[in-house]
């Protein structure tokens, strides 16, 4: 995959590698959105849960003054901020998949007109051996195999452990001895998951066909 990755970017353009990376900005910002979005519930779970805090925290006793509000202005007050940040993670995400597509798409597009170039600029006897329908077929083939198969799902993980990485953060700022069991647990139970997979995911890497581009070669 490394080395498919580094015959990709010897293919896109300085535009195209400037796309990726705002790409990747993208995905940072929207997993740490998902991380205040998580945070934002905590204070109103916190004060529905504990009829105490509204009436000995500092914070909230300084809101319930700047505001002039009572107990149940103070809940309503942290279930509508709540509300708002959950929101506007939402429409994080869906703006961090709308431009994962737009960039995305225009990459796929981008290969496969350099990929159709590249068979232009063959010798005649090479058209004239080769059937166009397969030519076509291939040609889609290995533009989808360098941007369906690499590029989108390297992104996907990227944003998954940029919002892994913040929840974990916000967990250990919160609980830090709770988390590290936690994330033992997890850890432990991931690597008994893949090492019993493991020989299978090999048998179908291998079952798959090795369309590798020669333009990228």
């Amino acid at each position: 995959m490394y080395d498919q990755i580094i015959k990709i970017n010897k293919v896109i353009s300085l535009k195209e590698k400037r796309k990726l990376i705002y790409l990747a900005f993208v995905k940072f910002i929207s997993g740490f959105t998902d991380m205040i979005g998580v945070a934002s519930i905590v204070p109103f779970l916190a004060v529905v849960s504990n009829d105490e805090l509204l009436q000995s925290n500092k914070y909230i006793l300084d809101i319930k003054s700047y505001f002039n509000i009572d107990d149940d202005g103070i809940i309503l007050l942290f279930a509508i901020f709540s509300i708002l940040l959950i929101v506007f993670n939402q429409i994080i995400r869906i703006a961090s998949l709308l431009f994962e597509n737009h960039t995305t798409h225009n990459l796929w597009l981008s290969i496969t007109t350099k990929l159709f170039k590249f068979y232009l600029k063959r010798p005649y006897t090479f058209h004239i051996a080769t059937n166009s329908n397969q030519l076509l077929e291939k040609l889609s083939i290995q533009a989808n195999s360098s941007v369906a198969g690499l590029i989108t799902p390297l992104f996907q993980i990227l944003g998954n452990v940029f919002t892994f990485t913040f929840l974990v953060i916000l967990l250990l700022i919160a609980d830090p001895k709770v988390t590290l069991i936690l994330l033992s647990i997890i850890g432990l139970f991931y690597l008994i998951f893949f090492s019993k997979l493991k020989k299978k995911l090999l048998f179908m890497e291998n079952m798959v066909p090795n369309f590798q581009p020669k333009l990228l070669n």
